[in-house]
């Protein structure tokens, strides 16, 4: 059975690094998309990975890293001000009012 060729974004990158290694190992054709030619993507090279240098901005350029891809690891950057802002904007939780009746 051939396995489907995998584009995964971020590749160079803490958690993407690690699932195109599994990937890799378990023999599936991986496509590491990355931001820069750089010591981590020369290393997912030599594991096997093709090299896909572009920015998700880059519309076209993201259009040419899937062709011929089956399916995508999407994994967004860690960005922890994102998350402090999503938790600070988060809504506070409203106290049931003690005198409601339910008529």
């Amino acid at each position: 059975m051939i396995k489907p060729r995998i584009l995964v974004t971020g590749a160079a990158g803490k958690t993407s690094s690690v699932v195109t290694s599994e990937l890799l190992k378990a023999g599936y054709p991986v496509r590491a998309m990355v931001h820069r030619e750089d010591s981590r993507s020369a290393r997912l090279k030599t594991q096997g990975a093709e090299i896909a240098v572009t920015d998700m901005s880059d519309v076209e350029r993201v259009a040419d890293a899937l062709k011929d891809v089956q399916r995508a690891y999407f994994c967004p950057p860690f960005d922890p001000y994102m998350i402090q802002g999503a938790v600070a904007l988060r809504s506070p939780r409203r106290k049931p009012a003690s005198n409601t009746s339910l008529a």
